[in-house]
């Protein structure tokens, strides 16, 4: 059962004559929906009406104490909406991060840990 389980993950060699499955590029669009789309504020900040294209950065800043003067959100609202900016900002950063880990992940399970033989995968 272990080892099937590693196999599937592509951690543990496959049968012999077997490719490990590669999830890498599902696991990318994954993250990249989460980060981009998923945690994006703009939806929210549409919604309650404080969506400024000309500094879409500075929005919550700039016009949250005013939108909750005005009774266009709640105060817990506002909060949340800023939480929710600061983990996009956040998942944003560690994408790259997280595209070159995936990356050298596979070089090292594709190659084996032959990094001195020239990059060669083992016969």
């Amino acid at each position: 059962m272990q080892s099937s389980l590693l196999t599937f993950l592509g951690l543990h060699a496959a049968a012999s004559g077997q490719q490990p499955a590669n999830y890498a590029p599902a696991f990318l669009i994954a993250n990249w929906l989460y980060a981009y789309c998923a945690l994006s504020t703009r939806f929210s900040k549409r919604a309650v009406g404080l969506d400024h294209n000309a500094s879409p950065r500075e929005d919550l800043s700039k016009y949250g104490d005013a939108a909750v003067s005005a009774g266009k959100l709640s105060r817990r609202r506002l909060a949340q909406i800023q939480r929710m900016e600061g983990a996009h900002q956040n998942s944003v950063e560690g994408f790259t991060f997280f595209v070159a880990a995936g990356e050298f992940l596979f070089c090292a399970l594709r190659f084996g840990g032959n990094w001195g033989s020239g990059y060669l995968p083992p016969d």
